[in-house]
């Protein structure tokens, strides 16, 4: 007797590079074509439906002309409908485009302009744009009205009339994903069949089991949504799909609930949201995956504790190489270790880390992560010359195929568990010396206060360049958020030297979010470009009779500092080094401040009382003790901030450094060097309250 157990028939589901996607889903469907395959808003599909969802929509299809290889266009939310048609498209030998509807009409057109698909099907309330979409001579289909045009139960049997549905083979092109990347022009990254098809089959964790339901809640015009539908489709699993085209966070969490959901995958900072608000939601899952950006360890522990049992994985990957190129069971000792890897090669896929002359460094050294295997995508759509920079040939002897440069820094360990170190067009040059900004943000987002960080460069009014730390509490938000960002900072500057620390700071409850899910840091640099800086016209500072009140001082610095750095509102606790100065431009801000206030006094006094408020109460007592001068200029002087070397300077000087001291034992400052060259040692330690 033949055994037509569960686990024999999932035996026979393996991967086959030479395959096509769907071909790997219909054999499910022969296996299991009672089972669940897709719900969503009350609607239930079998695989046997789907089967027959697919051929019906492949056939509508293949008579409007669609040819294998052909691309098709589908306009819709993220429905099992939607699904339906990636089938279906794929069953005519057509090569499917996704598009989000909530996309940039004239994005939506650049995308179609450039894919030149040869039909566009759309879905639910989308006839209108898709009919100001569709060039002409293009074939302009709906799903709904395909899936309406017979009951799927009657749907008629071939005959010698109909045509034969073509073959494709893992090599052929499956869907082309348009991801914008750091040019901000929409590229399309053509991915084959075997490239998704791997994801199915083979995984060293995480595997789908038929009794598992996978939520599926990203975009289907991004990759995540790739892993969400068909891994769990090849083997035998249910997709559970959020039809709300941007759901709250509560909807999330009842479609969880209420449809039994076991394993579910969200872009990081969606992910730290669930966590941080939906927690409970998650602790029955079997699997929670995030992927995309950094995760966060004080949330993922979070999670961790609240579900012990729970498999937390770590997901990366760019869409060049078909979702996830490596991926991560966490476990606490990662944690401990304040970082969370990114983890080994996921299946059929091959890492190297790579000197910038493509040779291979030993583990434990900082390289470039470039993929190989069938995880590899074919190339950009049109893009040769694109394509041939980021596909290369295989550098390792005796291997051939193409090779992906990801741009992404890694390490790998000795156990093979590749560690995340940053983005190669994240490094940035300031004072003279490179920073890597990932760098920074990981730095913070290890400190305890904090549960999320991001780090961008922003430029200041000046015309300079300045690291912004954009910083993310643990509990509450501070009632003193410059005073946290302060404590922050101190914190950072006992990991990090004075050039990497951020001299732009701003604490906020939640982050931005694309609409991939992932923290949107353009929209972070943009909050501070829209922020309202003071104007730098100080009102009229006359000296005659009476001196100027400390306060009034204080405002007139600020407005100095703010017109010199660019940097906006500044408390009074600050420095002008926290503000984004440097000695050299503090230099142009005591000659404009000595003007200002009609005072002349020493530069070393702002050395000696860095603190904004502190240095406006000793100039106000300097003024109140000096003799009245004439009245100064009805508004300060304009401050150059490229003219920052005074004549008197040596030639080659780069900086000014001032310098407070007490100097016990010796009464000047001639007496304290002629000890030190004695070698009688002066110097002792101070405090910080002593020193402020």
């Amino acid at each position: 007797m033949q055994d037509d157990s569960t686990e024999t028939r999932l035996a026979r589901l393996t991967f086959d590079p030479e395959q096509d996607l769907l071909s790997h889903v219909l054999r499910v469907c022969e296996l299991f074509p009672d089972s669940t395959a897709l719900t969503g808003d009350g609607r239930r599909y079998t695989y046997a439906a789907l089967a027959e969802a697919a051929d019906r929509i492949g056939r509508h299809l293949m008579a409007r002309g669609v040819a294998p290889g052909d691309t098709v266009a589908l306009i819709a939310d993220r429905t099992p409908e939607a699904i339906l048609a990636m089938a279906g498209i794929m069953r005519a030998g057509g090569v499917y485009v996704p598009l989000d509807p909530a996309y940039d009409t004239q994005q939506l057109g650049y995308v179609i302009g450039d894919a030149r698909p040869r039909a566009i099907l759309w879905d639910n309330a989308y006839e209108s744009l898709a009919a100001d979409l569709t060039p002409e001579g293009t074939a302009l289909l709906s799903v709904a009205e395909i899936l309406r045009d017979a009951s799927l139960e009657t749907q008629p049997a071939p005959t010698a009339a109909t045509p034969q549905f073509p073959t494709r083979s893992g090599e052929d092109a499956c869907y082309i994903m348009y991801t914008s990347g750091s040019t901000g022009t929409p590229k399309g990254v053509v991915l084959p069949h075997r490239a998704i098809a791997r994801l199915g089959f083979d995984t060293t964790f995480g595997a789908f089991f038929p009794e598992d339901v996978c939520l599926a809640s990203s975009t289907i015009a991004c990759d995540g949504s790739t892993w969400e539908i068909w891994p769990p489709l090849m083997n035998g699993a249910a997709v559970s799909v959020v039809t709300q085209p941007k759901p709250a966070l509560d909807v999330l969490a009842s479609t969880i609930r209420d449809t039994n959901v076991t394993v579910a995958f969200f872009y990081t900072g969606l992910a730290h949201l669930m966590i941080e608000h939906q927690l409970d939601a998650l602790v029955g899952l079997r699997q929670f995956r995030a992927g995309g950006d950094v995760m966060s360890v004080p949330l993922t522990r979070r999670l961790m504790e609240a579900a012990p049992d729970l498999e937390i994985v770590n997901g990366y990957g760019p869409t060049e190489n078909s979702v996830f190129t490596t991926t991560h069971l966490v476990t606490p000792e990662d944690l401990d270790a304040g970082a969370i890897p990114i983890g080994l090669p996921t299946s059929h896929c091959d890492c190297l880390v790579i000197d910038d002359d493509h040779n291979l460094v030993g583990d434990g050294e900082i390289g470039q992560l470039a993929t190989a295997g069938a995880s590899v995508a074919l190339g950009y759509l049109g893009l040769p010359e694109r394509t041939a920079e980021a596909f290369i040939d295989d550098p390792r002897p005796g291997h051939t195929g193409p090779v992906y440069l990801t741009g992404d820094l890694v390490k790998r360990r000795a156990d093979g568990v590749h560690e995340f170190n940053g983005r190669v067009d994240r490094q940035v040059k300031l004072g003279g010396r490179r920073i890597e900004l990932d760098d920074i943000e990981h730095h913070l987002r290890a400190l305890p206060m904090l549960v999320d960080a991001a780090v961008v460069l922003v430029p200041a009014k000046t015309g300079d360049k300045r690291i912004a730390a954009f910083l993310k509490p643990a509990g509450e938000l501070p009632a003193d958020p410059a005073a946290f960002a302060r404590e922050v900072m101190r914190a950072l500057g006992e990991e990090l030297p004075e050039g990497m620390l951020p001299r732009v700071t701003r604490v906020m409850a939640a982050f931005p979010l694309t609409v991939n899910s992932k923290v949107d840091r353009k929209a972070l640099a943009k909050t501070l470009a829209e922020e309202t800086a003071p104007q730098a016209t100080p009102s009229e500072p006359t000296r005659t009779d009476a001196s100027l009140s400390a306060g009034e001082i204080e405002r007139i610095i600020a407005e100095l500092w703010d017109e010199a750095l660019g940097c906006g509102p500044v408390t009074g606790d600050m420095t002008f080094f926290e503000a984004g100065g440097t000695s050299l431009q503090l230099v142009d801000v005591h000659a404009a401040l000595t003007k200002a206030l009609a005072l002349p006094f020493d530069i070393t006094v702002m050395f000696e009382v860095p603190r904004l408020a502190k240095l406006a109460a000793r100039l106000a007592a300097l003024a109140a003790q000096a003799t009245p001068v004439a009245p100064a200029p009805p508004t300060a002087p304009a401050i150059d901030p490229t003219a920052h070397t005074p004549d008197d300077l040596p030639t080659g000087a780069i900086a000014i450094v001032g310098m407070a001291a007490r100097l016990p034992g010796v009464a000047s400052l001639d007496d304290f060097w002629d000890a030190i060259q004695r070698g009688t040692n002066l110097i002792r330690p101070h405090d910080h309250a002593v020193i402020d």
